[in-house]
């Protein structure tokens, strides 16, 4: 077994430690093609993934520019981490997370990662 591999063991296992995380779930949507004769796009595809995840409030401090121009923290943004054992789409600015009953959407995004083996996932998110 690899270090990634027992570090992804070990996250998802510290997890589902009763009281440290809740159910959630992590949906990408990938837009449709865009027709130029009607000048919309079509229909996209959901990619809807079922993982374990913590909110916390924000702790680091963000550099400036780090996703972009204008891209400012608010009152209101949180944490979310989440294991990435069993997760099969990167998260990405846009994909929403839906944690308690609350959606919020993904503002950025910071992988741990073990090589190429991404172990934990810190999100950025926003009600």
């Amino acid at each position: 077994m690899s270090l990634a591999t027992t570090l992804q063991d070990s996250a998802a296992r510290a997890f589902k430690i009763k009281g440290v995380s809740a159910s959630a779930t992590l949906t990408q949507t990938t837009p449709g093609a865009f027709d130029p004769v009607t000048g919309t796009t079509g229909v996209g595809t959901s990619t809807v993934t079922a993982c374990l995840a913590t909110l916390s409030t924000l702790t680091k401090r963000i550099p400036g520019g780090a996703f972009g121009a204008n891209s400012l923290i608010q009152e209101g943004d949180l944490f979310a981490t989440i294991p990435a054992k069993g997760i099969t789409v990167d998260p990405a600015p846009g994909d929403t997370l839906t944690f308690r009953g609350a959606v919020w959407t993904v503002k950025g995004t910071w992988p741990t990662f073990v090589g190429s083996t991404p172990v934990l996932y810190e999100l950025w998110v926003r009600k």
